[in-house]
């Protein structure tokens, strides 16, 4: 946690901020079928709440025909991001990270996908 504290001349004004904590349920490796669907999550918080951003191999991911992002609201207060990937092909394999930004700092939590009876010439697996 960050805390600032001003002085003002009315009093002091306190400002904090919580390091962004994420936490996911989804497998760190796995390999999936040419064709198939998956889907990735993590859940997140932080104060302020953080910014979520997914990539693959180090290149943002960005919404598409074939990947979606969706973002919807816990009962306990977090966040939950599922990266969802229709019709799988070698295009997916790697390294994909969650990665969660606030004023506090940036969290990071990656996974691994490899395609069934691929070889690995991919330098991020």
């Amino acid at each position: 946690m960050i805390v600032l504290k001003l002085q003002l001349n009315i009093g002091y004004l306190l400002f904090y901020a919580a390091h962004p904590v994420l936490l996911s349920t989804t497998p760190i490796y796995q390999e999936f079928s040419r064709g198939s669907d998956f889907t990735l999550s993590c859940s997140y918080n932080g104060d302020p709440l953080p910014t979520l951003q997914w990539t693959l191999n180090s290149r943002s991911v960005v919404r598409s025909v074939r990947t979606n992002i969706v973002v919807t609201n816990l009962s306990n207060g977090n966040k939950q991001s599922n990266l969802i990937i229709s019709n799988a092909s070698p295009e997916f394999v790697g390294r994909y990270t969650c990665i969660a930004v606030n004023t506090a700092g940036t969290s990071r939590y990656s996974f691994t996908r490899k395609l069934t009876g691929m070889h690995n010439h991919n330098p991020y697996i």
